[in-house]
């Protein structure tokens, strides 16, 4: 896979003749609105060597069966990814990368919604799987579309985890940094009410009718 960066003073040398400009496309991406498809009059030609290795991680995946005979068979699933990016380039001599909010806090929700759904014995009619999965950090990246939009005391500590130069993907998303807690159970209260509901629910979730997603529901 071949990435470059280019310097945004000079981008639109890139669009130059094709009826664009960058700052069009940035606000459109922006916005999250269709992007247009033309030909650029530049090209660029690359040669890249890869050299790969074969890594062996672990997921760790547990269950707590339903009760319903018929919908027993059927899974609600709560996921989180335990790996982080491990030790990388320094920045501000620091070389770890600790990956405490993302997502060392999203594989401890996970256990604490299985602790109070054990404890509560709490029997739900569908059965819930409870994913740790390895290799995220290699692969996707975490939603900005949901960190741009909470409100409240939260939301400063949520855009600084998720500004680039500072804690997201960085050495200082740590024990150190501010974490509010209180906002942290008020969210564990709404994915514990979720599941419940989902798993529940006589009905199957379903998307709606005008979702991007439904075209490839089953």
């Amino acid at each position: 896979m071949f990435a470059a960066t280019f310097n945004p003073e000079y981008a639109d040398l890139l669009f130059a003749g094709s009826g664009h400009t960058s700052a069009e496309i940035a606000v459109l991406a922006k916005d999250r609105k269709p992007l247009p498809r033309f030909a650029l009059p530049v090209s660029i030609r690359a040669k890249a060597q890869v050299l790969t290795d074969a890594v062996h991680s672990n997921n760790l995946v547990a269950v707590i069966p339903g009760r319903d005979p018929k919908l027993r068979s059927e899974y609600v699933v709560l996921s989180a990814h335990l790996d982080h990016l491990g030790i990388g380039q320094p920045i501000n001599g620091d070389r770890i990368y600790n990956g405490a909010m993302d997502n060392a806090s999203g594989a401890a929700m996970l256990l604490d919604v299985a602790r109070s759904l054990q404890r509560n014995k709490i029997g739900l009619r569908r059965s819930v799987l409870f994913v740790w999965v390895t290799g995220e950090e290699k692969g996707l990246l975490g939603s900005r579309y949901f960190a741009s939009r909470p409100t409240g005391p939260a939301a400063k500590i949520v855009a600084d985890l998720n500004t680039d130069m500072f804690r997201y993907h960085a050495p200082s998303d740590d024990l150190d940094q501010p974490v509010d807690l209180a906002a942290a159970g008020r969210f564990e209260d709404v994915m514990f009410a979720l599941t419940v509901e989902v798993a529940d629910d006589p009905a199957r979730p379903a998307w709606k009718s005008d979702s991007f997603f439904k075209r490839f529901a089953r």
